[in-house]
């Protein structure tokens, strides 16, 4: 008989270990491909699976979310606060040029260069310019821009340069209100030039 005190304690966990490091080794032959060059690698895998790098993977996935999500929310801010000043830039323009209106009297031709008219303020709020859109029959446009004032219920008599083929001209409300000037396209009247 042996005495137990002289033998060496093997412990059973380095035991288990050295089995599952064969049945790795044993599963990765079997699924060799003959028909490969390369001989299978032998790697020793440990049965514990725990670790320092899922800790860092987690701190890169964490850090990549939050840096996104700076960059969305720096983008969402700037483009938010320009749509709002759009927005309000849209909403005074409506608000001054529902108050405007304006008409043309008395178009007459003076000679082949002038165009003489009485233009009138039929609204509330008074118009600070006007843009002159004169169209010839080559379908050219002359653009001319008249600064003047026009009370509301007032009207001025304006000579304005034209070609000797202009048959229209459309007139267009400017009104020009804490530095900002809204054009009134809405409120533009137009006349055929005889």
């Amino acid at each position: 008989m042996t005495d137990s005190s002289s033998r060496p304690m093997i412990k059973k966990s380095s035991i288990s270990k050295k089995r599952h490091v064969i049945r790795t080794y044993t599963r990765e032959c079997h699924s060799f491909n003959a028909s490969s060059t390369n001989a299978p690698s032998i790697r020793l895998v440990s049965s514990r699976k725990g670790g320092i790098s899922p800790w860092i993977s987690w701190v890169l996935i964490l850090t990549f979310a939050v840096l996104l999500a700076s960059i969305v929310s720096f983008w969402m801010r700037d483009y938010v606060s320009g749509t709002v000043g759009d927005l309000v830039s849209i909403e005074k323009r409506t608000e001054y040029c529902d108050l405007v209106g304006i008409d043309i009297d008395d178009l007459i031709v003076e000679n082949s260069q002038t165009l003489n008219m009485k233009v009138i303020n039929t609204y509330n709020l008074a118009v600070d310019r006007l843009i002159f859109r004169m169209y010839d029959t080559g379908n050219n446009i002359l653009i001319n821009s008249t600064n003047i004032t026009i009370k509301p219920e007032q009207n001025k008599t304006i000579s304005v340069p034209k070609n000797e083929t202009t048959y229209r001209i459309e007139i267009v409300p400017v009104v020009i209100r804490d530095n900002e000037q809204f054009v009134c396209d809405d409120r533009m009247v137009w006349k055929n030039v005889t």
